[in-house]
């Protein structure tokens, strides 16, 4: 409940969360935490984005790996931004 309510927390600041398992363990408590659907409440309440990327690394070559962990970096960076109402700049 402490990570989820440290996750909660930072869940309305500029940041994620990238955590690499590596092996075959039990990382269910990981996969809680990587909110894709939504779901996660720390305190009673919804956290307010979900800024936790979970990846479990087997065998995968690096650039698999890279690119599993960076995949969700993007919709995270525009929903912070959305929410706090920050507009990209215009090309110039």
């Amino acid at each position: 409940e402490a990570t989820k309510a440290a996750v909660g927390a930072a869940s309305g600041q500029p940041m994620s969360i990238i955590i690499v398992g590596v092996g075959s363990a039990d990382f269910s408590g990981m996969k809680v935490l990587d909110d894709d659907k939504g779901s996660l409440r720390a305190g009673g309440k919804a956290v307010e984005r979900d800024i936790v990327q979970f990846v479990q690394h087997t065998n995968e070559e690096f650039p698999i790996l890279a690119q599993k962990v960076l995949e969700e970096i993007p919709d995270q960076l525009l929903k912070y931004m959305e929410s706090h109402h920050i507009m990209p700049n215009k090309k110039k």
